[in-house]
């Protein structure tokens, strides 16, 4: 256990080796460990089963997925400087529950072009039996990234997109541009230096909770810092009132204005809640991209109460938003597709529904013969039952704190399934 987090003990893996070894003891008494425990030539060749195994079992789902989303990414380790590609599959099964799998974590050795990944990228779909032609792409928005699925269906990460607008929009300013205000500058560098003072001094040992540092890999850790400097403030001036405290404590301290800390705080708070509502496996967040965008615009609108430099900001992000957080053809679709949003005008213009129904009507002429052809060779692949299964109905709870009204005010869903009421609604689905 020796530099491992505690958390490791409330671990699904570790309760089972645990679970494993009292019914060994159980079983045959006492026994030594060294007796028990498998060697790595061993346990390697066990994982390679279990990968044949679990692939056996995906597989057939992943052929029989009419439409399947795959998000791909690749990363550095900064301890081998080896570069890893993973792949993840994101699909409906028999029974509508959306599936998100691990198809694989390779190697990428080869220089990280578009022709190079989009090469990766396609054996691990083939391996794996995908059909390549019902796949939409999401990947970050890095130029070889865009450049492999230029050719394919491919949207840009929404959670990518807006930690852009916050990377961007608190960077200091470049020359002849408006940028990040000073002020909120001197505030964040203010905070992260306290929290490396806090690291070297041992510090953290003195507060309730820890502080938090930025990382630049970790979406929304800004806020984070801020949030844990606000939190341990009271501490830290506690401490820093003790005869003898470190000096630059007590300058860091002087320098954050408490003020302008809580507002920013109260201004970034927003990304994250949104990050958390886009950035899930377990329910569809393709149709929350276009609100995410309504109520970030409408929190970032001037307000009266504002200080200068707060303002400042709030108009700086905004224009950030606008640059950065992209939102697609096929994101308004999936909103339309919503019967809470269709009937919204504060998310849905009349020529943003207009264009939904175009998109829809191209994707069924497209897709919806070779859907059917899919479901037929399914389920003739499946014994035959009497059981007729049904979309849930059952929706996953939203932050209305972050949506506020915009989940309320459109038609509520009645009994009918939700194909029956958008025909008795409107002609958005006629293919005609």
């Amino acid at each position: 256990m020796l530099g491992r987090p505690f958390s490791i003990a409330e671990g699904q893996g570790f309760a089972e080796f645990a679970q494993k070894m009292i019914n060994i003891g159980q079983k045959y008494g006492g026994v030594s460990a060294a007796e028990v425990l498998p060697c790595a030539t061993t346990i390697s060749r066990h994982l390679d089963s279990v990968v044949e195994k679990e692939k056996a079992t995906l597989q057939p789902s992943l052929a029989s997925a009419v439409i399947l989303g795959v998000t791909t990414d690749m990363w550095t380790s900064d301890k081998t400087n080896d570069a890893y590609v993973t792949v993840t599959a994101h699909y409906l099964d028999s029974e509508w529950q959306v599936r998100s799998a691990i198809l694989a974590t390779r190697d990428a050795e080869e220089k990280h072009t578009a022709v190079y990944i989009r090469k990766l990228v396609t054996a691990i779909l083939e391996e794996n039996n995908v059909n390549i032609k019902n796949v939409i792409y999401v990947t970050d928005n890095a130029a070889n990234m865009k450049a492999a699925f230029r050719e394919e269906v491919w949207l840009g990460c929404s959670g990518h997109n807006l930690n852009l607008v916050l990377s961007h929009g608190l960077q200091a300013p470049k020359e002849g541009s408006l940028g990040c205000p000073p002020e909120i500058q001197d505030l964040i560098t203010a905070c992260k230096e306290l929290v490396t003072l806090a690291k070297k001094t041992r510090l953290n040992s003195k507060l309730q909770t820890t502080l938090k540092q930025c990382v630049s890999t970790r979406w929304n850790s800004v806020l984070f810092t801020l949030q844990s400097v606000q939190r341990n403030l009271a501490d830290l001036k506690s401490v820093a009132s003790d005869p003898g405290a470190n000096r630059n404590l007590m300058r860091l301290l002087g320098e954050i204005n408490e003020d302008l800390l809580q507002d920013t705080i109260q201004l970034l708070l927003p990304f994250d809640n949104a990050t958390k509502a886009l950035s899930v496996d377990k329910s569809p967040s393709l149709h929350l991209v276009l609100p995410t965008k309504i109520r970030l615009q409408k929190h970032l609108s001037p307000v009266g109460a504002d200080c200068e430099v707060t303002a400042e900001l709030r108009r700086h992000l905004h224009v950030q938003l606008e640059q950065y957080f992209t939102v697609s053809d096929l994101h308004v679709a999936a909103s339309l597709l919503d019967p809470r949003l269709k009937d919204n005008s504060v998310v849905l213009s009349q020529e943003l529904r207009d264009s939904a129904s175009r998109t829809v009507r191209e994707m069924m002429s497209n897709w919806l013969p070779e859907a059917e052809d899919s479901a037929s060779n399914a389920a003739s692949a499946q014994p035959q039952t009497d059981v007729h299964l049904e979309p849930p109905r059952k929706r996953p709870c939203l932050d209305l704190d972050f949506f506020g009204d915009l989940f309320t005010s459109g038609q509520a869903v009645s009994d009918d399934g939700e194909l029956d009421l958008y025909l008795k609604s409107g002609e958005c689905f006629s293919l005609q």
